[in-house]
């Protein structure tokens, strides 16, 4: 692969197209917005006031987002045939390159996320005092997110720089990003607390209110306006014959099968979501507790089980749709 054989300009990054064909390139998209959807969500929540600190909460959050950005990293190293080309970015970075300034970017956040991840271990287990935790949680939460947001973004600008890259010229991609990150992370956050009551993860500590929680919400909206931006990118004029004829191959050619089916995993979770809480308030009306597992009815017990597959359903959906996306890209002749 050459992706990274030399370390500037949009030659290097419009070889991503051509190379990174098959799973490789939508898996990283999709495990990289994981990584900086959850941070973002959990550093959201705490610094807003959303609801109380939690630590085994922080542990489980950053332990979860470092283990997908190690899950990225490998995707985007793993495919070099010289992977150790990779260090040359860091080691002679050339700036006007958002391929330098990307893998700077996720350097910078694995760092703060590991780091925070060690302070709060450090204080759970009793290695460091619980001043130094409390002195350094927010800092960290405030530069995180900013590196979360970007290390989500970046690639839009990346895919820019590629030559002919039509398709992925569009002014939504950034924000399209960034929205799909909440949505994925918002979807593993969910998963962590529909495992809550099933006694997948009763380790993580969450508030499960009456009300819609902020995670599932972010979940929610996130993936409202996913489905909108969706249709927006291959539906509206694109300035170059090469992107409306991708476009086109999206929803109407080879990739329509791929696209259909990520709009509608993409509107399953929706539908699922909130018929969940119109029951869950209807269960309310009877007086029926739901502060604790075992107050829990049986019967939604039940529904928490068959909606664990609710975000595994979304995440493959967002998976199918960058499939699509690119494929459709590498099927126009220099686009």
């Amino acid at each position: 692969m050459t992706v990274l054989s030399e370390p500037t300009g949009g030659s290097v990054a419009s070889s991503l197209r051509s190379t990174w064909a098959g799973w490789r390139l939508p898996a990283y998209l999709v495990t990289k917005a994981i990584a900086s959807g959850m941070f973002m969500i959990m550093a959201a929540v705490w610094l807003l006031g959303v609801s109380t600190f939690d630590r085994r909460t922080a542990l489980v959050g950053n332990g979860i987002a470092l283990v997908f950005l190690a899950i990225t990293t490998v995707l985007l190293v793993a495919d070099l045939d010289r992977p150790e080309r990779f260090l040359r970015i860091l080691t002679r970075p050339q700036w006007k390159s958002w391929l330098t300034r990307g893998a700077f970017i996720l350097v910078g956040f694995s760092v703060v996320c590991t780091a925070w991840f060690a302070v709060e271990l450090g204080a759970q287990l009793g290695w460091l005092p619980e001043g130094v935790a409390e002195a350094v949680r927010v800092p960290l939460m405030m530069l995180g997110f900013p590196l979360a947001l970007m290390s989500a973004i970046y690639t839009a600008f990346l895919f820019r720089q590629c030559e002919g890259g039509d398709l992925w010229q569009s002014r939504l991609l950034p924000w399209h990003m960034g929205v799909q990150a909440v949505m994925a992370g918002g979807a593993v956050w969910t998963l962590l607390l529909f495992g809550y009551y099933t006694r997948w993860v009763g380790f993580v500590s969450v508030s499960f209110l009456p009300e819609l929680p902020f995670e599932v919400a972010s979940f929610l909206v996130a993936g409202v306006v996913d489905l909108l931006i969706r249709w927006a990118e291959v539906s509206h004029h694109l300035p170059t014959a090469n992107g409306t004829q991708a476009a086109w191959i999206v929803r109407f050619g080879g990739e329509r099968g791929k696209w259909r089916a990520s709009m509608l995993m993409g509107g399953q979770p929706i539908l699922s979501l909130v018929a969940l809480f119109g029951l869950w308030n209807y269960w309310q009306d009877k007086s029926v507790g739901f502060r604790t597992k075992d107050a829990v009815p049986f019967q939604l017990t039940l529904i928490f089980h068959s909606l664990k597959a609710v975000p595994v359903v979304a995440l493959v959906g967002l998976f199918l749709y960058e499939s699509a996306i690119i494929k459709a890209g590498q099927d126009v002749p220099n686009a």
